[in-house]
């Protein structure tokens, strides 16, 4: 059965059987902390989706000396959930479609057709993706998730409940 606010005993206005049942308080909010984690070099650091996160600006032991960060993310997927792979899905690279119609065999009869042929029936071939539509597609996905992100983060973790049943 789930848990639900009908099936649990609490009195009206009891704060703390709230903040028992529940894990926050009438005046909060329910995201939490969780733990800190220092990102060593070398290291990665896996968490779920399903929590925020905050990256912490840093400074250089050494203001003299030149140093960086590099942040790099993995979308993991869940292994119960089957994903295609590249030996499924064929290549989508407008440049490796490109190159390999240049470089077909002498004896092929596509490399008997004018360039400028060659050219359009490369151009009118679906399913490829330039770089720079790539890269376009790449900041949509990204501006997408981000508003994503947003929307879930007000929603999940920044309203404030109220247990007054009146």
């Amino acid at each position: 059965m789930a848990v639900t606010s009908f099936n649990l005993p609490y009195e009206q206005s009891d704060g703390k059987a709230i903040e028992k049942i529940w894990g926050f308080t009438r005046s909060v909010g329910p995201a939490r902390f969780q733990s800190r984690d220092r990102a060593r070099s070398l290291r990665c650091i896996a968490f779920p989706n399903i929590y925020q996160h905050q990256v912490s600006p840093f400074a250089l032991v050494d203001p003299t000396k030149s140093g960086h960060r590099k942040t790099m993310a993995l979308l993991l997927v869940d292994p119960e959930h089957r994903i295609p792979s590249t030996s499924e899905i064929p290549p989508q690279q407008e440049h490796w479609a490109q190159a390999a119609m240049a470089t077909s065999e002498a004896s092929s009869a596509f490399k008997l057709l004018p360039p400028e042929i060659r050219q359009m029936v490369a151009r009118s071939t679906e399913g490829f993706m330039s770089e720079a539509e790539a890269k376009d597609y790449r900041l949509s996905l990204t501006d997408e998730r981000t508003a994503f992100v947003g929307v879930q983060d007000k929603k999940w973790f920044c309203t404030i409940y109220n247990f007054c049943e009146h």
